[in-house]
């Protein structure tokens, strides 16, 4: 009879991990399709995000990932250890936009404005 007890992907304490390094953490799920699975399902939703890979080898490269939000000291330490950054990560940085709050004039495009007319009202 199969065990079918939802088991819960434990993830590494380290700053980043690969698969390999998963699967030796979730010893208690014995097929790695089933491990693989469920870790993408944590990928897909956010709370784990492929940032680097491991340089060199044959075949696919090994995909790095960490815990969500990444933070500038895990890439620094990944640079540092030799990883390469994967390019795909456009959400690792955020983008701070000064707001100012005195208004700019829009540009005319060469469009002349007409002169206002002024207006007579009744009581006059």
């Amino acid at each position: 009879m199969k065990n079918r007890k939802n088991k819960e992907v434990l993830l590494p304490e380290k700053s980043y991990f690969t698969i390999e390094e998963l699967a030796a953490v979730n010893g208690h799920i014995p097929v790695q399709i089933t491990l693989r699975t469920k870790f993408m399902k944590l990928v897909e939703s956010g709370e784990v995000k492929h940032v680097a890979v491991v340089p060199g080898g044959k075949g696919a490269p090994r995909k790095i990932y960490t815990k969500t939000p990444v933070s500038k000291a895990v890439i620094s330490q990944l640079e540092n250890d030799g990883m390469v950054i994967s390019n795909n990560d456009e959400n690792r940085v955020v983008h701070v936009v000064a707001v100012n709050s005195t208004p700019t004039p829009l540009p005319t495009l060469g469009v002349k404005l007409l002169p206002t007319v002024p207006t007579v009202s009744a009581n006059q």
